[in-house]
């Protein structure tokens, strides 16, 4: 992005007349492009972009969960802690057993315990 005092000094070096595009981007160090938006009216001057209100006021600090410097409140705590509870709440919104009972049947159908327990034919 070009400075606006780079802009002034481009438009002022047009306005003069002396020198021609292609030596005034040269000068300046811009493309040819960029020297005939400005002379055309083409490039807007933009103005600064507006900061947000909670970076100029909410200091960084040391997350007291990770240890990372971020703005409070973490927002990797707070995806990690939603990871955690995520898949328990998926399976009951689509109404399967507790993991408690799957551990059950687990072990119902684990190999080190079938070699003791007699087979069914």
């Amino acid at each position: 992005m070009i400075s606006s005092a780079k802009v002034a000094e481009i438009r002022a070096l047009l306005d003069a007349g002396e020198l021609s595009q292609r030596q005034i981007a040269t000068l300046a160090g811009v493309s040819r492009g960029t020297i005939g938006a400005i002379a055309s009216g083409k490039r807007v001057e933009r103005l600064p972009r507006p900061t947000d209100e909670w970076e100029e006021e909410a200091p960084i600090v040391r997350c007291p969960d990770c240890g990372g410097k971020v703005y409070a409140p973490c927002r990797l705590c707070g995806v990690r802690e939603y990871m955690r509870t995520e898949p328990a709440d998926r399976r009951q919104r689509a109404g399967r057993r507790s993991e408690t009972r799957n551990e059950a049947e687990r072990e119902k159908c684990d190999p080190t315990q079938a070699a003791s327990a007699p087979r069914r034919r």
